[in-house]
């Protein structure tokens, strides 16, 4: 059962540290194109919106 339980957290830590690292890789993407926070804001905000209603 511990490790069961170990497995499950090291699989969340990953799964956790890859959406962190896509979502500052994101941040960085946009602002070398030029982007400003703004528009980094409305792409998270658009993301969100359209996977609520999932």
């Amino acid at each position: 059962m511990r490790r069961r339980f170990v497995a499950f957290v090291a699989v969340t830590l990953l799964v956790g540290l890859l959406m962190q690292e896509v979502s500052t890789a994101l941040l960085l993407r946009m602002a070398r194109a030029g982007h400003t926070a703004r528009d980094y804001g409305l792409v998270i905000s658009l993301n969100d919106l359209l996977i609520a209603p999932l």
